[in-house]
C-alpha cells in the first residue's frame, strides 16, 4: 500500500471511528459531571450538562458562586464541540460574571483541541492533547473538566 492509499484508509478509519469516539466523549464527560456533583464542592456548587446543536456540542456549567467584588456571580462555561471535517473536538473554557442578571464575560480560559488519530494494523483509534499524548476518550474529559471545575 502507497502513501496515498494509507492516507485515504486511515481517513475511512477515522470517519469510521468519529462518532464512536464522540459519544465515548460526551458519556465520560457525563460520569465525570455526576462524580463532581457527589463532592463538597459539587453539592455547593453543582455542574450542569446539557446538549446543542443536534447533539454535536455539550455545555457545561456550573455557578461557582460570588466573585471577589462581591456583587457578581462567576459561571465556568465549556463549550464542547465536535468538528468532524478536521477530526477533532474543540474544547472552550470561559468565566463569566453575571451582574443583575446579565452575563459578562470575564476572561476566556483556554481553547483545547483534541485530534483523532489511529492505528491501520489494529484499527484502534484515540484522541491527541495538544502535546501529541495519546488519551483515551475518559482522559480527554478528566483534563478539560478538572482544570475548569476545581
Amino acid at each position: 500500500m502507497n502513501a496515498f492509499e494509507r492516507a485515504e484508509t486511515k481517513a475511512q478509519l477515522l470517519r469510521r471511528e468519529f462518532l464512536p469516539m464522540w459519544t465515548a466523549v460526551r458519556s465520560a464527560v457525563e460520569d465525570l459531571i455526576g462524580s463532581y456533583n457527589r463532592t463538597e464542592k459539587g453539592r455547593f456548587f453543582p455542574a450542569v450538562l446539557r446538549s446543542q446543536e443536534g447533539d454535536r456540542a455539550v455545555i457545561v456549567t456550573c455557578d461557582k458562586g460570588l466573585a471577589n467584588d462581591r456583587f457578581n456571580h462567576v459561571t465556568v462555561t465549556i463549550r464542547i464541540s465536535l468538528h468532524e471535517e478536521a477530526f477533532e473536538i474543540v474544547v472552550l473554557t470561559e468565566r463569566w460574571l453575571s451582574r443583575q442578571d446579565h452575563d459578562l464575560m470575564q476572561e476566556s480560559t483556554g481553547t483545547e483541541t483534541f485530534r483523532f488519530d489511529g492505528d491501520l494494523t489494529t484499527q484502534s483509534v484515540w484522541l491527541l492533547s495538544n502535546g501529541d499524548r495519546r488519551l483515551s476518550a475518559y482522559q480527554c474529559a478528566e483534563t478539560f473538566l478538572v482544570a475548569a471545575l476545581q
